[in-house]
């Protein structure tokens, strides 16, 4: 698996844009799992030195051209091959050396349109009959790629797999994979149902930005005031948004940077009274400092009921009331904010039934754009919405997206501290940081939507005029299962997912995905 930091990608990308391709990338950097190398290549495409590149354009085509090709199959189907063979000579069995092999019968039958054989062998077993199924035996309770032969061809069989993992043992009536709904990311202690070697296929990473180390002229000034204790310095420091070079983002710094020092710093008490409270003093402001910043959306703050919930169900259902929602105006809504209690609240059945019912709201979210525009095709797999959860004294940030049919996964992208204090500095930049990539993130979202549409709407257009059309999946097929919006039920606090001890970003290397502006 691959070490190697976003400016590496960047800077040999930039250095090789003459003859660069996709495959060049996913080769020279030895990347072995689809899902990471397409995730680290578009965002390489994105990042502000390829967007100057006179054939920024061409890469751009080669890199659609490719996915999903038969090159790309093949190339994946080696790398996953090499990786096991790699695996299997540190430290595995001849009968995990026989699976290998299988797999590769397997993969033979599939190039030459053959049906492979539904035998599927466990390490130390006889062969079972299976139909299409990952194969589960009683005698070993813990599961790992290396000592099972796992039918994983591509993206849909990796997360079927582990839904099925999931599934085996399901604790409460409110756990979300009952409505298909994965758990993950970089700071999320490992599932004991999943095997580890689930997780390093994922290389799951936090999201960060790079705007306060461009803005730092500006924010000096901010930080030798905090320093001072000076209050109305910060107010004034803050408001100097004419030192910032990049423009879009004067409306964010202004918005935090002044209504902190007045509102929050000393008010520590003001944000224990109450959930609304905290709300109207330190979350709010946050969200619409990204609106701001973020043209065609706007943030509505407080009781605000789920639109999306009109398109999927009939108006005798429950609506849903979330405490704030950002969407695009007189659009579709993006992101959620569920705010569990004042700061500081530890109330863990609260905090669980939240972050259960705001799933709830996402997929219905994502299911409102597939019922508009169900023509939307493979760009629907690029569509992620996002979830806020105020909970004790941090900020988490989910994504929703669904990389195959009728599976969603739900990644913890950032769990932020919320600066209450003057001398949080550094946590205020590291909330700047995560905040920005979050609106880079939105604004993602923003251009697959409008892709989408105009997906949807020529593919229509194609119909009425009587051209022959492709075929497509109808995406209001998907996510069709109801899901009635969750109740209150004991043992909810039980639901939230464990975070990793002692998460030191010093050591870990390069735990963050750093999210580049895009290019205008």
């Amino acid at each position: 698996m691959s070490h190697h930091t976003q400016d590496e990608y960047v800077s040999w990308c930039v250095a090789n844009a003459a003859t660069l391709t996709a495959k060049d990338f996913m080769t020279a950097f030895n990347i072995r799992t689809r899902e990471v190398g397409l995730r680290n290549y578009n965002n390489i495409l994105c990042s502000e030195e390829m967007a100057h590149l006179e054939n920024i354009k061409n890469l751009w085509a080669e890199f659609r051209e490719w996915k999903g090709s038969l090159e790309e199959q093949a190339y994946w189907s080696a790398a996953r091959l090499e990786h096991e063979r790699e695996t299997v000579t540190q430290s595995l069995s001849v009968n995990a050396l026989q699976g290998i092999k299988r797999r590769g019968e397997l993969e033979i039958e599939l190039i030459h349109n053959k049906r492979p054989s539904t035998t599927a062998r466990v390490s130390g077993e006889e062969p079972t009959v299976v139909d299409q199924q990952i194969v589960y035996h009683p005698s070993s309770p813990t599961l790992s790629l290396a000592s099972y032969t796992w039918d994983i061809n591509d993206d849909a069989d990796f997360w079927n797999c582990w839904l099925k993992l999931l599934q085996s043992n399901i604790p409460h009536g409110l756990s979300l994979e009952h409505a298909h709904i994965i758990q993950c990311g970089f700071s999320i202690k490992c599932d004991p149902r999943i095997p580890g070697d689930f997780y390093k296929f994922l290389d799951l990473k936090g999201v960060s930005s790079r705007i306060c180390s461009q803005s730092v002229p500006y924010l000096r000034l901010y930080l030798d005031a905090a320093r001072s204790e000076d209050l109305n310095a910060m107010v004034e420091a803050g408001a100097r948004v004419s030192l910032l070079d990049n423009v879009s983002s004067r409306p964010f710094f202004r918005k935090i940077l002044t209504h902190y020092p007045q509102y929050v710093y000393g008010n520590l008490t003001g944000l224990q009274v109450s959930e609304i409270a905290f709300n109207h003093r330190a979350i709010w402001p946050l969200f619409e400092a990204i609106s701001d910043s973020l043209p065609g959306t706007e943030f509505i703050p407080g009781e605000t009921r789920l639109q999306a919930i009109k398109t999927n169900v009939d108006e005798s259902q429950p609506g849903y009331n979330a405490d704030g929602l950002l969407k695009i105006n007189d659009g579709f809504e993006l992101l959620l904010l569920e705010t569990s209690g004042p700061y500081n609240n530890e109330d863990k059945p609260r905090h669980g039934f939240d972050h259960v019912k705001a799933a709830f709201g996402l997929r219905m979210m994502l299911r409102a754009i597939f019922h508009k525009y169900y023509f939307g095709g493979e760009l629907a797999r690029e569509l992620a919405l996002y979830f806020a959860h105020v909970r004790g004294k941090k900020l988490h940030i989910w994504s929703l997206s669904m990389p195959t049919d009728n599976i969603l996964v739900m990644d913890r992208i950032a769990c932020l501290q919320i600066p209450v204090e003057i001398a949080d500095r550094n946590v205020l930049l590291t909330l700047l940081n995560s905040l920005w990539a979050l609106k880079v993130l939105l604004s993602r979202t923003m251009q697959v939507i409008a892709d989408m549409r105009e997906l949807h709407t020529s593919t229509l257009e194609k119909y009425e005029m009587g051209d022959q059309l492709e075929e497509c999946t109808d995406l209001r097929s998907l996510l069709c299962n109801e899901n009635p919006k969750p109740t209150k039920q004991t043992g909810a606090g039980d639901l939230l997912p464990l975070s990793s001890p002692g998460l030191d970003p010093l050591e870990l290397g390069s735990p963050y995905l750093i999210v580049e502006n895009i290019a205008d």
